[in-house]
């Protein structure tokens, strides 16, 4: 099935982050234990008469991943120093393993939202990045939700693959930073890190967004766009990221995303042109700051604090 793309990852959930080595511990548990793994949950889609319909995957994508990518031999398991492919297994083994059975829980008629609210509780006890449990709310179908998608839709360079929704995160907690301080007019506007029950209710109200023109919001996060050919960062900026090299890459993602927002946010506040030049300055003075804290011997958060006066 997901071969033929009907069992498939939902926009909602966050792309497959598990590392080989997390793979392959997976595999080897399930070997070992021949028993099926925790229950997964789909929802299934509306198919039409010339098609069948689609199973989308809510929670439980990274372990159906690994299971498909060991049986397609992309990594083995490991015993000890000698590594095993799924075509290396003894026949009595692989078939033990071709029966382990999967649990699903499958949603039929069940509106996007409702799946990922489920998905949301399903995980409470789970270690979520605040970014990833963000990636939930964009289906709430509210209009501050409507207006959080609609930007990711036209900043794809906000959601960069070595990086887990912490793009999104930051965006989300632009837009309430902004409504909440009244207007990114405000001299009291400030990008803040909210708590997610704070921004779980705030995107979760059915109120409309009262103090922000959405429109120019979206439309600099378009212009940035068109400087970030192909929905990546431009190769100028990795290069002023040379002075991070002991950075780890969602580290320098986050400098990227909070060099974005300071453009967009001085855009927007005083009309200024959104350039390469520009947003490479503000990486430059974000860059700038991280290294002198570092040889004062303090901490440097990458928050809302890092781009103060920077719009």
């Amino acid at each position: 099935m997901m071969e033929m793309k009907t069992l498939c990852n939902s926009k909602q959930n966050r792309n497959p982050v598990w590392s080989v080595s997390k793979s392959q511990s997976f595999i080897f548990a399930l070997f070992v234990s021949r028993t099926a793994p925790t229950d997964f949950l789909v929802r299934e889609t509306d198919g039409t008469e010339d098609e069948e319909p689609e199973l989308h995957i809510f929670d439980g994508c990274n372990r159906l991943t690994a299971i498909h990518k060991f049986f397609e031999c992309e990594f083995p398991i490991v015993f000890g120093n000698t590594n095993v492919y799924y075509h290396e297994l003894p026949t009595k083994d692989r078939c033990h393993f071709d029966r382990t059975l999967c649990q699903f829980t499958k949603l039929r008629n069940c509106p996007e939202s409702y799946a990922c609210e489920i998905a949301e509780k399903r995980n409470e006890g789970t270690p979520m990045t605040i970014g990833e449990k963000t990636n939930l709310l964009m289906s709430v179908g509210t209009p501050r939700s409507g207006v959080l998608e609609r930007i990711m839709n036209v900043a794809p360079y906000m959601e960069l693959a070595d990086d887990r929704a912490s793009g999104l995160k930051v965006v989300a907690q632009l837009v309430q930073s902004i409504e909440m301080k009244r207007g990114v007019e405000s001299n009291a506007f400030k990008l803040t890190d909210y708590h997610f029950d704070f921004m779980r209710t705030f995107y979760k109200s059915d109120e409309e967004l009262c103090y922000i023109d959405c429109k120019m919001l979206i439309k600099a996060f378009e212009t940035v766009g068109d400087i970030c050919e192909d929905g990546q960062m431009p190769d100028t900026l990795r290069d002023q990221m040379a002075v991070l090299k002991n950075k780890k890459a969602a580290a320098k993602a986050g400098y990227f995303y909070l060099a974005v927002i300071s453009a967009v946010v001085d855009n927007v506040r005083n009309k200024t042109q959104i350039t390469q030049n520009m947003l490479l300055s503000k990486l430059k003075l974000l860059c700038e700051r991280s290294l002198k804290a570092k040889a004062l011997g303090r901490t440097f958060c990458l928050g809302g604090g890092a781009i103060d006066d920077t719009y």
